[in-house]
């Protein structure tokens, strides 16, 4: 545990990966982990430097050590998930986005950065519930009336897929509250009970 040869390989780590040298970005931080192995900031470079090389699948081993030591820190949430979402694992990128945006509420930071994950998360993988009605909350906090019926609506569709059809006229019904006459929610509320209806009839 020499903190000098710490301080000194983070620097060299931390010139490399300014020069994009992504080779001795990943030696310097390695060789910085040898003197402290749970720094978080060094693990967090190494995960770096490995997208930076696009070996994804070691940057998120590194990113997933870090957020061990660090389970709260938003920015580590959204680095895991820009990095499952270069592997194409979608619907864990998109969990990983809605924990960076409850990383940054619980820490009352900026709300803003909160929204934007959400909306990663729904842009990565269009059917995460956690995600639409999350942004739904927020939409409708902040009185924004269309995009709250639009999450409804998304909500609802979800909802249907999945044959929880209970839930997605609660959803219809929200909405309904907010634009009573919205022709979108009253077409999608009466093919879901027509639904329901036919359910229930005997074959």
């Amino acid at each position: 545990r020499n903190r000098k040869i710490f301080e000194e390989s983070m620097q060299a780590a931390a010139s490399a990966a300014w020069e994009e040298k992504w080779g001795q970005a990943i030696e310097a931080y390695k060789y910085a982990l040898t003197e402290f192995p749970g720094d978080v900031s060094a693990l967090t470079g190494l995960g770096g430097a490995y997208a930076g090389a696009g070996q994804w699948g070691a940057a998120l081993e590194s990113y997933q050590q870090a957020s061990k030591l660090a389970p709260n820190d938003p920015v580590l949430w959204e680095r895991i998930a820009e990095t499952r979402e270069q592997l194409g694992q979608r619907e864990a990128a998109a969990e990983a986005y809605v924990s960076s945006a409850k990383g940054y509420l619980d820490q009352q930071q900026a709300e803003n950065l909160a929204l934007e994950r959400w909306q990663d998360a729904v842009r990565v993988y269009p059917d995460s519930v956690q995600a639409h009605a999350a942004l739904l909350q927020y939409y409708q906090r902040h009185g924004q009336v269309n995009e709250t019926v639009e999450e409804c609506l998304a909500l609802a569709r979800i909802y249907h897929d999945q044959g929880r059809n209970e839930y997605a006229i609660q959803v219809c019904q929200h909405a309904l509250k907010l634009t009573p006459n919205n022709p979108q929610v009253l077409l999608l509320l009466d093919n879901l009970r027509h639904g329901e209806r036919a359910a229930a009839e005997p074959g």
